[in-house]
């Protein structure tokens, strides 16, 4: 297996980000959408969207193995997973699990008293996060045409 770096995403990475997550959407998640929620997501990842919210509201790790970015996690309000995706090929590695640490790691720094942090799912994703010790926190909802499922995480100190 390859070495995995998890890091913070450095400027000008965004468009790679984009390729990934628009490949993983398309493969896993588009299928369950319809064009209006297909149209929803690919906006919310458009690179100059992502740069944005990267500069002023979030926050973002990347998995990179031999200088190509297989998973990214964004974070928004220091509490709220917004994207997670990893690579088909690098699926079932713990890349994701990796990506979550780290991400509570940094929230928890600048938020001692972080006790939960909480995902949208997609119905794709639904069982991923409950390995990954989420728990549903209401019915499957939609927005948008985006389809999502609430869950939430304890974090244990």
């Amino acid at each position: 297996m390859s070495q995995i770096i998890i890091r913070q995403i450095l400027p000008d990475e965004e468009y790679s980000v984009y390729e990934l997550i628009s490949d993983c959407f398309n493969k896993f998640i588009a299928p369950d959408y319809n064009s209006r929620g297909k149209i929803e997501f690919l906006k919310f990842i458009d690179p100059t969207r992502l740069k944005n919210r990267i500069m002023h509201k979030t926050f973002m790790f990347v998995a990179v193995s031999f200088d190509k970015i297989v998973g990214v996690i964004e974070m928004k309000d220091n509490n709220h997973i917004s994207l997670l995706f990893v690579s088909e090929k690098f699926q079932k590695m713990g890349i994701a699990k990796r990506l979550i640490q780290k991400s509570i790691q940094r929230a928890s720094k600048f938020d001692p008293s972080l006790k939960k942090i909480t995902v949208n799912s997609s119905p794709y994703a639904f069982e991923i996060y409950k390995k990954l010790g989420f728990e549903e926190k209401g019915e499957q909802k939609e927005e948008n045409g985006i389809i999502f499922i609430p869950m939430e995480m304890e974090i244990k100190k």
